[in-house]
């Protein structure tokens, strides 16, 4: 027996109607994480570049920085375009 034989099966509409219908207050503490992890890593990228010399110590603190800035763009980016279809959605359709 599959694990998929209790789950709800949803058509897209369904499953869209739902990925809309998400608070956007949720939406916006899913931003502002981003945004502070984004902001984050710049200063680390920055802090690596002014205070530390020029070693591998300083490459893996920028490569941190790197990363962690990427990740919280990423995670800052998709809430607000989940933001922006949530509120075209609502206007078209509530």
């Amino acid at each position: 027996m599959n694990d998929h034989d209790d789950a709800e099966v949803l058509s897209f509409s369904e499953r869209f109607h739902r990925f809309c219908r998400t608070p956007l207050e949720t939406l916006f503490h899913k931003f502002r994480n981003g945004a502070i992890y984004f902001g984050v890593g710049g200063i680390m990228i920055y802090m690596a570049n002014v205070a530390l010399e020029p070693s591998i110590m300083q490459e893996l603190v920028m490569l941190g920085g790197l990363i962690l800035g990427s990740i919280g763009f990423f995670i800052a980016m998709t809430a607000q375009l989940r933001m922006i279809l949530t509120r075209v959605y609502n206007f078209f359709f509530e």
